[in-house]
């Protein structure tokens, strides 16, 4: 732990408040006897704006608040604006709060969440993210990689950035974030030429 803390106040009262915070933010958490205090973050307007970003030691969790629209999956409703706010503690408790008029849900999302938002707070507070995605295998093939930690250290070993990313925040994501961020960014259809682009080839 950063700051020498084994434990933290519960996620959600902070949560709970933050979810009406001026949105995009990134904040700080500090965690004191019985409840957090927050400080500024750096300043973003997507949750990609976080890679590359490490927590001072000061920090003991993060939360980020965004504003979207949810759209209802039979299609018989108008979208509906809503709020986001996730925290993250360095212990790997993690809570968010999803917002929509006067209704609010609030979600224990366990110790290892899944998605971007969850890779890239987590990463920000030096944790591992949630298991791998779909294997690179679907990319490569049957003669390829099999896990995107293989795929991650062999990027790291050439030496240069990736797609839009410089070197060091490369190797600011683990294998598994680093396998996520490809597909979301590149799609699987593009990733082997991406690769091969960069010089990287299946290991054999």
């Amino acid at each position: 732990m950063a700051t020498g803390r084994t434990t933290y106040p519960s996620l959600t009262p902070i949560c709970e408040e933050l979810v009406d915070a001026d949105a995009p933010a990134v904040v700080g958490l500090i965690a004191g006897d019985q409840r957090w205090d927050v400080v500024n973050g750096p300043t973003i307007e997507d949750p990609e704006d976080l890679v590359g970003f490490f927590a001072p030691p000061l920090w003991d969790g993060v939360a980020v608040i965004f504003t979207g629209r949810a759209l209802a999956l039979d299609g018989d409703e108008a979208p509906k604006r809503i709020r986001l706010a996730a925290a993250f503690a360095r212990d790997g408790a993690t809570v968010s709060v999803l917002s929509h008029g006067a209704e609010r849900e609030v979600v224990d999302d366990g110790d290892r969440p899944v998605g971007r938002v969850a890779d890239y707070c987590r990463r920000v507070l030096g944790l591992p993210t949630a298991d791998e995605p779909v294997g690179p295998r679907l990319i490569f093939g049957e003669d390829g990689p099999s896990t995107w930690e293989e795929v991650h250290r062999e990027v790291l070993e050439s030496g240069g950035g990736f797609l839009h990313l410089e070197p060091a925040a490369v190797a600011w994501f683990d294998g598994a974030s680093f396998g996520r961020h490809l597909l979301a960014v590149a799609g699987v259809e593009n990733g082997v030429e991406l690769l091969a682009a960069h010089g990287l080839q299946p290991p054999r």
